[in-house]
């Protein structure tokens, strides 16, 4: 009698199953289908989208920075322009990884140069980097948490901190694999080689790009600008293979920290130790230079 029970149980079943199985294939809308899910925007269109979205970025940050400035008091433009600044930076920066990712080191090139002269116009007081604030502390005597490095460095804090929101409100549209994919798996390291390497890559590339800077202070405008725009896209590139060529704590740790393949250990020591030794020492080249040059004048 079990016997004929568990065969009567089973003969239900496939026939229920081949009940729904017919009804699948008369009711094509009720199969699983792909259709369903999201497609990306594919062919030339499709192209555009991470240089539409950079644009789109630019343009908000632009109006934001418009209008705050003229609604808000002054004594909050400090923090205004670096919240805005690092925000910018971070997110544009990670939409340029897209158009890596699609298009190759040429388009990565040209797309840091572009936005690099954008930064310049654009950025104001705001330096989105804590660098500077560490070398003067060191090199100048100053103090580290005066007002106004701790507004710097909490608007650019809190400016890291707010870049995944921010990317995410635009990665979840999955309007290319890309944005998909970064917005539904974790992001893995830039980092290619072992720590130690890797921090001496951050340094030399933060000394190079610092070091330029410095000098460029005393340079016509567009000359100054369109060298250090060069020069980041450079450095980017030449570093792509290694520890991805941040050269900026705040940029770096905004996009990679806890990313797989790297402990909090290592990213501390290769973007912020290796990107403050870099900056520390081409001040310090500068200012030995500023020394010479004063005292063979007198």
């Amino acid at each position: 009698m079990t016997i004929n029970l568990i065969d009567f149980s089973f003969s239900r079943f496939a026939s229920f199953e081949m009940d729904t199985e017919q009804l699948l294939q008369k009711i094509p809308e009720l199969q699983p289908s792909e259709h369903h899910h999201h497609e990306f925007i594919d062919g030339y269109p499709g192209e555009l989208v991470p240089y539409t979205v950079l644009s789109l970025n630019c343009i908000t940050f632009f109006i934001l920075r418009k209008i705050l400035f003229r609604v808000l008091p002054s004594y909050t433009h400090l923090f205004l322009y670096e919240l805005i600044a690092t925000l910018e930076l971070c997110t544009d920066c990670a939409e340029l990884g897209v158009i890596f990712e699609r298009h190759g080191t040429l388009a990565y090139f040209i797309g840091i140069c572009l936005c690099s002269l954008w930064w310049c116009q654009v950025f104001g007081e705001g330096e989105a980097c804590p660098n500077s604030i560490v070398e003067d502390w060191l090199l100048s005597s100053k103090s580290l948490f005066c007002k106004h490095n701790f507004i710097k460095l909490f608007a650019q804090g809190l400016g890291a901190f707010l870049t995944a929101n921010y990317l995410n409100c635009i990665w979840c549209f999955h309007l290319t694999e890309q944005h998909k994919s970064h917005h539904l798996e974790r992001c893995e390291t830039a980092l290619q080689v072992p720590m130690i390497y890797g921090a001496m890559v951050e340094a030399m590339v933060t000394f190079i790009s610092r070091y330029i800077a410095l000098h460029s202070e005393h340079w016509h405008t567009n000359v100054a600008n369109y060298t250090n725009s060069i020069v980041t896209a450079i450095l980017c590139v030449a570093a792509l293979d290694t520890s991805g060529g941040f050269f900026n704590p705040i940029l770096a740790s905004a996009l990679t920290l806890n990313c797989k393949g790297e402990s909090q250990y290592e990213h501390f020591v290769v973007y912020w130790l290796g990107s403050f030794f870099g900056s520390i020492v081409a001040r310090w080249f500068f200012i030995l230079k500023q020394r010479a040059i004063k005292l063979r004048l007198d």
